[in-house]
């Protein structure tokens, strides 16, 4: 779980100023559309959310126990919602109760 947290902060954390090859550019749509694709599609619901330094965005991790997928999304303050990252083998972990972080 922390590698993929880890991955997702490389992601955004990159330089915007540069812009990746047209294959790996993100799939933005509507939030509540994205939402709705990936649990209707893949059984994913939100299992994760982190704020972006700053505050001006969210990440989200959609994940299914069944189906063993997730979807790391990027929420934008316009409305909008972007795939940045997918893939399968998701295993959630919860540390003990009273575990420090």
């Amino acid at each position: 779980m922390l590698e993929t947290l880890a991955t997702v902060t490389l992601l955004l954390a990159a330089d915007p100023t540069q812009q990746p090859p047209p294959q790996a550019q993100p799939r933005c749509r509507p939030h509540q559309e994205l939402k709705e694709g990936l649990r209707k599609q893949y059984g994913e619901v939100l299992a994760m959310v982190g704020i972006v330094e700053g505050g001006k965005q969210l990440v989200e991790i959609y994940a299914s126990g069944e189906t063993k997928t997730w979807s790391a999304v990027l929420v934008l303050q316009n409305g909008q919602a972007c795939m940045v990252s997918s893939g399968k083998g998701w295993i959630m972990e919860m540390p003990p109760p009273g575990t420090p972080a």
